[in-house]
């Protein structure tokens, strides 16, 4: 029973390492890759939104954006293996062209040469010069339909591979500059995407200085209020003193009223100097 178990378990591993080396396997990988992101997208993106901060819907959607720029370059690898693919067929079918050409022009040349040589026998010469080596003239002319044979399916098949050739070099051009010009958009998406991350850590930093900043219109109405307390002390001080000196006498507000004048007086001499009568000038 063990040794079943083990056997199925290596074959279970042999397989998975088959598979993934092979196309389906990567993908899997990646079908597996893009449904763990998108799992985590959702659950992110649903407690931002529940979570009622604005700042937090923002840096979900930013990384949501961010993840869709991703999510592109992924799906564009299914182009650039494309693009790979067409680049090796060009490549083979160049050389396969290359090669029936080079057979073309050995049966042209050959061709070209027997028929000359069999048309300078004379009369009954049965026997035919090429390359240096005399043949008979059946195998010359014998040759020359062979070579005929392969050389007229053969250009034709050269001149349909030379059509669709160049017609798969220009598909394979405008790929590549699609493929070019969408790197180039994902780029410009990124960096705007960057943009758009620091202009909101920008507003973050200058929302967390405002609120750091002591609101002092508080202060201000506190300090109002005392102000008002102060005169309200003031207007009672004084009404007081209205009060007193109406309840004075005569001779007790004419002292009080000269010690007032007294006292006004030496401040006015402390803030001016004494005032010193003029003393009148006389003329001789």
């Amino acid at each position: 029973m063990c040794k079943k178990l083990l056997v199925a378990a290596i074959a279970v591993l042999v397989g998975v390492a088959v598979v993934k080396g092979t196309p389906f396997g990567k993908s899997c990988r990646r079908w597996t890759g893009d449904f763990r992101q998108w799992v985590h997208h959702k659950v992110t993106t649903k407690e931002a939104a529940e979570s009622g901060d604005p700042k937090l819907r923002l840096e979900a959607e930013i990384k949501r954006l961010r993840n869709e720029v991703e999510q592109l370059a992924r799906d564009d690898r299914i182009h650039f293996d494309k693009v790979v693919g067409q680049r090796i067929e060009v490549r083979e079918r160049e050389a396969k062209l290359k090669d029936n050409k080079n057979e073309l022009t050995v049966l042209h040349q050959r061709i070209s040469s027997l028929r000359v040589a069999v048309k300078a026998a004379e009369g009954d010469t049965q026997q035919v010069a090429y390359n240096g080596a005399s043949y008979s003239r059946a195998d010359a002319e014998k040759q020359i339909d062979t070579d005929w044979r392969r050389y007229q399916p053969l250009k034709a098949s050269a001149a349909l591979e030379e059509r669709g050739l160049k017609a798969l070099r220009e598909t394979l051009a405008q790929n590549e500059k699609t493929l070019t010009t969408l790197q180039q958009r994902r780029q410009e998406m990124l960096v705007q995407l960057q943009e758009l991350e620091k202009e909101l850590v920008d507003l973050r930093e200058a929302q967390a200085a405002k609120a750091a900043v002591l609101d002092d219109g508080k202060y201000g109405r506190v300090q109002r209020g005392i102000q008002g307390l102060q005169r309200q002390l003031a207007v009672e001080k004084e009404r007081m003193k209205l009060q007193g000196s109406s309840e004075r006498g005569p001779i007790e507000q004419a002292e009080a009223d000269r010690a007032r004048k007294t006292e006004t007086e030496k401040q006015m001499d402390a803030e001016f100097g004494p005032a010193q009568p003029k003393v009148p000038v006389v003329r001789q």
